[in-house]
């Protein structure tokens, strides 16, 4: 071989190896290097919204900045199947708890219930008397009479249940003057229905006080329409407060005698100012709770 084919071969060889370098490695020609971050998420909640929202910014992540996301948590680190049980366990503890609270709710409420069918056991005995009497009366008069009394007990049960609604949702256990004033408007709208003219007035309407301080000043109201109802023939019920009690004061037009129909409420001071006028009074010394 003539040294020309020699110096062919080798230019030959060199330019294979040459070909080779530039093809398969950066020796010659380097490429730039893309730098990729390398970040790693902690978080110390399993909540299935929660880790959604993550996974979702991490693939986003991921694309836009090359970044090689790690997602682990304090309960397990690189093991997404833990995870996802874990995930699965926090939904059954989840639709655990609401049924719990679920439970907690209907007890709470049938506790109110019977809290509220105790306190108005004689109303509701009373009403039932009410009804049987009604069904057996032959007179119109009498007729219209009771249906008339039985619209003012039902018009009082359903007032004095939201009054106590309303104190248990309400925070610390207090009524507005407002709510007393409501209760007392339907329920004089109602005597009428018994030939009773009945008015009212409470002062202050947007003063709260302690819940059992109105309920009282309401079921006295009451009281005295379910006792005198059939020998008053006007009422005008007003409560107004007075350093830190609660006045009751109320008159009434009766041709009856009051003092020996009251009797049994000694609470209750009655005075006869005219011939057919009546003066009841009472004072409730108000409970803490309310400002």
């Amino acid at each position: 071989m003539s040294n020309r084919e020699k110096i062919s071969w080798c230019a030959g060889v060199l330019l294979l190896v040459a070909l080779y370098l530039l093809s398969s490695t950066d020796l010659i020609i380097k490429e730039k290097k893309r730098e990729i971050c390398r970040i790693s998420v902690i978080i110390d909640n399993v909540n299935d919204n929660y880790y959604g929202s993550f996974r979702a910014g991490m693939d986003m992540a991921e694309k836009k900045y090359q970044a090689d996301v790690n997602f682990i948590t304090l309960y397990a680190e690189n093991d997404e199947e833990q995870q996802e049980e874990l995930i699965a366990r926090n939904r059954l503890l989840q639709k655990t708890y609401e049924k719990e609270a679920e439970r907690r709710k209907t007890e709470e409420q049938n506790r109110l219930l019977n809290m509220i069918q105790n306190q108005t056991a004689g109303q509701l005995e009373l009403l039932s008397q009410l009804m049987d009497e009604l069904e057996r009366t032959e007179s119109r008069e009498r007729y219209d009479l009771l249906l008339g009394k039985i619209v003012v007990i039902g018009t009082y049960l359903k007032r004095r249940k939201n009054l106590v609604l309303t104190q248990y949702t309400s925070d610390g256990n207090v009524l507005t003057m407002e709510d007393l004033r409501q209760s007392l408007a339907e329920s004089c709208d109602s005597l009428k229905l018994c030939r009773i003219r009945a008015a009212y007035y409470v002062e202050n309407g947007d003063i709260q006080l302690n819940a059992e301080d109105i309920l009282k000043c309401y079921d006295t109201f009451e009281w005295l329409a379910e006792r005198l109802s059939d020998v008053m023939q006007s009422m005008f019920y007003r409560v107004s407060q007075i350093d830190d009690d609660l006045r009751i004061s109320v008159h009434i037009a009766s041709e009856a005698d009051l003092c020996g129909l009251m009797s049994e409420r000694p609470d209750l001071k009655v005075q006869q100012e005219d011939e057919k006028e009546w003066f009841v009074g009472c004072s409730i010394f108000r409970k803490r709770g309310g400002r």
